[in-house]
This record gives structure tokens, sequence and C-alpha cells, in this order.
């Protein structure tokens, strides 16, 4: 988004809060990988945040279950291998239209214990 996008779109808490766009090339950090061998590539500012928030929608997702919570935060902030790694799991057996517990739904949530322990991190669904 353009900076006059995102200070219509987040209002008064642009000129408050840090803003940053997340760019899954550059500025990562190597965090290791899950017990699915997904590897945890992250913004290193994300890990130093005191706090992430981040806005999108809640709905039914093909892949993950649900859009929003976990997979806004985490692939809002990954590196694009952790993003292709994580999206390869749709092919896995489990994984339905809908179900929270799918394969790529439970490494994002993973994944997101995985920051968390560096930075508390909140989603707002709107």
């Amino acid at each position: 988004m353009s900076e006059k996008e995102l200070e219509a779109k987040l209002g008064e808490a642009y000129n408050v809060f840090p803003v940053a766009q997340h760019n899954p090339d550059d500025n990562l950090l190597f965090l290791g990988e899950t017990s699915r061998g997904t590897p945890v590539w992250v913004n290193s500012e994300a890990v130093k945040a005191d706090i992430i928030v981040s806005i999108g929608s809640v709905a039914p997702h093909n892949i993950h279950g649900w859009s929003g919570g976990a997979k806004i935060i985490v692939l809002g902030v990954a590196g694009r291998v952790t993003v292709a790694s994580n999206h390869r799991l749709a092919e896995h057996p489990l994984t339905r239209f809908g179900v929270p517990e799918s394969p790529p739904a439970s490494t994002l949530r993973k994944l997101q214990a995985s920051l968390a322990s560096s930075s508390p991190s909140t989603s707002l669904g709107v």
C-alpha cells in the first residue's frame, strides 16, 4: 500500500504508532524449522517489536481452514520460503476446506508460537 492508502486505512493510529510493511525477501531472521520441516524465516523487525497488530478479515480458507488469526500474523511477517513451504501443505491429504486443524493451519499456529516467544502479537479481524 502507498503511504496515503495506509493512512486512510489506519486513521489516527498511522500518526501515533510505528507502521511497517513487510518485504518477504528482505531483513529476515531464521528461527529454525517446524516439526513438519517448514523453515521459519521472519522479519527481524517483527521479532524485535513489542507488539504486532495485523488487520484483515476472517473467512473460510481452502488451505488453512480460516483466514485471519495466525494466518494474518505469521504469513504477514514470514519470508517467501516459509510462506511457500506452508502453502505446499495444501497437498496434504488431511487438508480440507474450513477445517481449522488442517496441517497448514496447525503449522501456522506453531509458527505463531515461535514468533510469540520473541514478540507478542494481536490480530484484529475487520
